[in-house]
């Protein structure tokens, strides 16, 4: 069953008709065109899973940095007030609970000078 089966089956195929009928072409296209709706629709689909999970992942980044500002916010607005100078210099050590702190702020600025 070597060449020789092979060339008699090539032969009678060959010897044969094989008409290629309008509805064979239009099968094939039927089938071409269904691939290529079937092959984009899952290409869309990766790509919305895809934006899904970065939208996400954002959000969740949105949320650690919002609750980071409103942190900073409360600093920001307690280094306003007029005991914040003195309420570091403990927390760092740098006055003992008894003693006084003196916080040293620039002069006015003079007019004209």
């Amino acid at each position: 069953m070597g060449i020789v089966w092979d060339a008699r089956v090539r032969w009678r195929l060959a010897s044969r008709r094989h008409p290629v009928r309008r509805w064979h072409l239009a099968a094939v296209a039927v089938l071409m065109v269904s691939l290529w709706v079937g092959v984009s629709l899952l290409g869309g689909w990766r790509a919305d899973r895809g934006l899904e999970r970065q939208a996400a992942q954002l959000a969740g980044q949105d949320q650690a940095l919002s609750a980071l500002l409103a942190r900073e916010t409360v600093q920001l607005e307690a280094a306003g007030s007029p005991g914040w100078a003195a309420e570091q210099a403990r927390a760092e050590g740098l006055v003992a609970p008894g003693q006084a702190v003196y916080v040293i702020s620039p002069p006015p600025a003079v007019p004209g000078g």
